[in-house]
């Protein structure tokens, strides 16, 4: 069974003005219905593995629903968040495509759905499909460019205010739904938020006082709304 012998782990730098990336970025949905087909269905618990960094590539991972984080570890042992997986995304291509160890960590954050497809099966289906090859291609094109736009927007020459700036619209943007008017969910801790901009809790504690106390934002719980996205903008922008 693959939850006892594929899925071992789990159970034991330039300024420019914001702009969103699209969610789907990272989502090719043919890519995914083709993997779906090969895909052994699997239930996480949160706070459960998907792979970990320097690890042999075992295949890839369709997310059904839920959410993940992927992050790294430097060499003192602190966090550094890359970014949130969501719904529809694939995890693990790149090294299931060309056989390197996995790049990085990634753990659920609540109870997940996930598919994964062994190595073996995508590169039969690579081999033998050039369209589907194509498509992953892009995929993997699509990823590495957001990649480098996130890198870019958090660069460490950019101060803390402006970084955490960037992080709230490009959340908001995300996570928002297809009604303006709804509030998304926001389920992050000050020190997830630190581990991703790269800065300190103490650090984020603050700016987010900051933020509320000039009307940008108001966070109630688990709501988070952006009372003033020009001003919001424009910290992200200087």
């Amino acid at each position: 069974m693959l939850a006892t012998r594929e899925l071992e782990i789990v159970t034991n730098c330039y300024k420019q003005p914001f702009r969103a990336r699209r969610k789907s970025d990272n989502i090719s949905s043919e890519v995914v219905n083709v993997l779906a087909a090969f895909a052994i269905p699997v239930s996480l618990q949160k706070g459960a593995a998907l792979f970990v960094e320097g690890q042999p590539s075992r295949g890839a991972f369709i997310l059904y629903s839920g959410r993940v984080k992927l992050f790294t570890l430097s060499a003192d042992g602190k966090i550094f968040i890359l970014r949130f997986a969501d719904a529809g995304e694939i995890l693990g291509l790149a090294g299931a495509v060309s056989g390197e160890p996995y790049e990085a960590w990634a753990e659920t954050i609540q109870p997940t759905q996930i598919g994964f497809v062994e190595r073996s099966d995508l590169v039969r289906l690579m081999r033998d499909y050039g369209e589907f090859a194509v498509q992953v291609a892009m995929q993997l094109g699509k990823s590495y460019c957001t990649a480098t736009a996130g890198l870019r927007a958090m660069g460490l020459s950019q101060p803390a205010s402006q970084k955490l700036a960037i992080f709230l619209l490009d959340w908001y943007e995300r996570n928002r739904s297809f009604h303006d008017q709804a509030v998304p969910r926001f389920s992050l801790t000050h020190e997830e938020i630190a581990q991703v901009i790269g800065t300190s809790r103490e650090t984020v504690t603050r700016l987010l006082s900051q933020f509320k106390k000039k009307g940008l934002i108001e966070w109630n719980g688990s709501n988070l709304a952006l009372t003033d996205r020009a001003a919001l903008e424009r910290s992200a922008a200087n």
